[in-house]
């Protein structure tokens, strides 16, 4: 796009001459860019201060206020991912749908066994590593046969990487589940990143964000190491430090800990209540990207609407459970939620 200005000149004789200059209009996609880039930056800094400041309540209130919607738009967004017919990705799919079933289904076997003492805290160690190297291997295989698709990618070290993480995960099966809880916020962090790869100018804005989270995190760190560890006189504090990590990291302050694990629950939360909508929107003509599936047949289409209709009807009862019992609500929640944690890994491979 181009402005035209005109202005009066004279030639040799003294008459009056138009001429023309052409200049550029200013580039909008580099202002939306920008405005980006400072939204994206704000929202960071806002975070970190609110969980440097109130950790425990930023946790409460935002498992209490985002985790039922933020389920409701990872539910839409995978969805939008499946395509109507899966053809050559029938095997991927599978593998990521069967392996995810039984990953869930053995994990909330195990807690409820650990947590009735029905195992001993040294057999459930042991039944924990197991999972944990299921785990692995289930990744690894996704990895393996996304790389086997077009366009074909050489992963061949996933197999060496998927043994390294199997045998550091024997070494302390407990660590493991601890990286996992700290590594989930950064996979929608990654998710939005592919996303924004047709938008150029945003993307690189937003990787600027992302190596400037390192520093930020720093500071978080700097200011807090000697802060006065969190008193878990109740039921609900003593699972927010505890999910954070305090029991295993003794030595450091579990009000740094909680600190940490809210912000990066936050810019979770940021990433698919507002980041992924707003932009997946602003690319489809602000609707939302259709879905492949409910295009198949009138079956098909009251089957995804009947369940993103069934996922919002949660939203309100996680809602009135919350407010009817917060801590008991919370508990349940995070045992559960590790399906949608599981889900993220195949539609991450998907969109590389």
């Amino acid at each position: 796009m181009t402005t035209a200005l005109t202005s009066g000149a004279a030639d040799l004789s003294g008459r009056p001459v138009a001429v023309s200059l052409t200049l550029p209009a200013p580039s909008t996609e580099l202002g939306s860019a920008g405005i980006f880039a400072v939204a994206t930056a704000g929202f960071a800094m806002c975070a970190a201060l609110l969980a440097g400041c109130a950790p425990v309540g930023l946790s409460v209130a935002i498992v209490f206020l985002f985790a039922g919607p933020h389920n409701f738009f990872e539910l839409r967004y995978f969805l939008s991912r499946v395509p109507s017919r899966l053809g050559p990705l029938r095997g991927f799919f599978l593998l990521a749908a069967g392996g995810l079933l039984c990953l869930f289904a053995s994990h909330l076997c195990l807690t409820w066994l650990a947590r009735q003492h029905i195992i001993e805290p040294a057999v459930s160690t042991l039944a924990y590593g197991g999972w944990n190297t299921l785990f692995i291997l289930w990744a690894a295989g996704l990895v393996h046969n996304r790389s086997l698709q077009p366009p074909k990618r050489d992963w061949s070290l996933v197999w060496p990487a998927a043994f390294l993480c199997i045998g550091l995960n024997w070494l302390g099966p407990a660590w493991f589940g601890l990286a996992l809880i700290y590594a989930h916020p950064l996979v929608g962090l990654w998710m939005l990143d592919r996303e924004l790869q047709r938008k150029p100018d945003w993307r690189k804005a937003y990787r600027l964000c992302l190596a400037a989270l390192p520093l930020l995190i720093a500071v978080m760190w700097c200011q807090l190491a000697r802060s006065t560890p969190i008193d878990a006189q109740d039921f609900t504090t003593w699972q927010i430090t505890n999910q954070a990590g305090a029991g295993l990291l003794t030595g450091i302050s579990s009000h740094l800990l909680v600190s940490t694990h809210a912000f990066l629950e936050m810019l979770h939360y940021g990433v698919w209540l507002v980041g992924i909508p707003l932009l997946t929107m602003g690319i489809s003509g602000g609707r939302f990207k259709p879905i492949p599936a409910a295009r198949r047949s009138i079956r098909w289409q009251g089957a995804v609407t009947g369940a993103l209709a069934l996922s919002a009807f949660g939203v309100m009862i996680l809602w009135a459970a919350f407010l009817t019992d917060y801590a008991t609500t919370r508990d349940i929640y995070f045992l559960v939620a590790i399906a949608h944690v599981l889900a993220e890994i195949p539609f991450l491979l998907r969109a590389l």
